[in-house]
């Protein structure tokens, strides 16, 4: 039996490693963190990415999801429009926010089924080997202890700043980006409650994005140019700033309930190669992405 080992447990790795063994591939993935509830991760699904769960037969009907309403946009505090989704005519590949911690648990809970899965937790890669010319095996640590695995294929799906990627020695091309992502969570107000539409706001001094999620807790983007975060200020402030009176309000309203940015280093570019012998990159570790109407998970 084939032996593959995925290093990294966010959704590239988790679906692809469900796939495999599904398949009757014997399949271990690597997750350095030892569980899927971290501060923040992306939960925008589209509707091509939606598609290729139903194909997957990893429908979300049953995950903590909400679909979006609408897109609604304001400049200097002002609503200047508003584009509805069209939900009815994307039926089941209508745009929608899902449980990121969710999806991840539900996907390796239904790979644990096969016999030839093993899903460790914990575990940080530290260095790749090579056998004959190409990749043969990993040097890790699991809970502190370190070990040695070998595998015929060893798939990269660790994200932007991959390890496997750098140990490879595989080149990433960068296109410049001038900005970083500072997100926050915070009770929606009870008006919002039951309803999702995605609010874009933007004024000379900042830019925005903030939607009430699956678990009625608002998300809020601030973008800042790089190194901004290094300056300290008043968040909640800035975040009040571009936004319509209402949600203004809210924030002052909720400032003690508000979370502790959760930065997010935007990196966009690509792997000069995908690929090299016993080697695979997949998702952010091969074509890290912008964040801006971006898949989201």
């Amino acid at each position: 039996m084939s032996k593959v080992i995925i290093v990294g447990a966010g959704p590239a790795g988790a679906t692809m490693a469900y796939l495999l063994a599904r398949a009757g591939v014997d399949t271990t993935l690597l997750e350095r963190e030892t569980n899927f509830d971290r501060v923040f991760r992306g939960e925008a699904m589209m509707p091509l990415g939606l598609e290729a769960l139903e194909q997957m037969g990893l429908g979300i009907s049953q995950l903590p999801h909400r679909r979006i309403d609408s897109w609604d946009m304001h400049v200097a505090n002002r609503l200047i429009f508003q584009v509805a989704e069209p939900q009815t005519e994307l039926g089941s590949r209508a745009v929608c926010v899902l449980s990121q911690p969710a999806f991840l648990t539900h996907v390796t809970n239904l790979a644990r089924q096969f016999p030839n899965f093993r899903l460790l937790q914990g575990a940080t890669v530290r260095d790749l080997g090579m056998e004959n010319g190409r990749f043969s095996h990993i040097t890790a640590t699991h809970n502190g202890q370190p070990f040695t695995q070998t595998a015929d294929l060893i798939i990269g799906c660790d994200g932007r700043g991959s390890v496997v990627r750098t140990r490879a020695n595989i080149k990433l091309n960068l296109l410049p980006e001038s900005y970083d992502v500072l997100w926050f969570r915070f009770p929606a107000p009870a008006a919002l409650r039951g309803q999702t539409s995605v609010y874009l706001m933007g004024s000379v001094r900042n830019t925005a994005l903030a939607y009430n999620s699956h678990d009625n807790h608002m998300r809020y983007a601030l973008l800042l140019p790089k190194g901004g975060y290094d300056r300290q200020r008043d968040w909640v402030d800035e975040m009040a700033e571009p936004a319509p009176s209402w949600l203004a309000d809210h924030l002052q309203t909720v400032r003690s309930q508000i979370s502790e940015p959760s930065k997010l280093n935007v990196i966009v570019g690509r792997a000069a190669s995908w690929h090299k012998p016993g080697l695979l990159l997949l998702g952010d570790a091969a074509h890290p992405m912008s964040p801006i109407r971006a898949q989201g998970i």
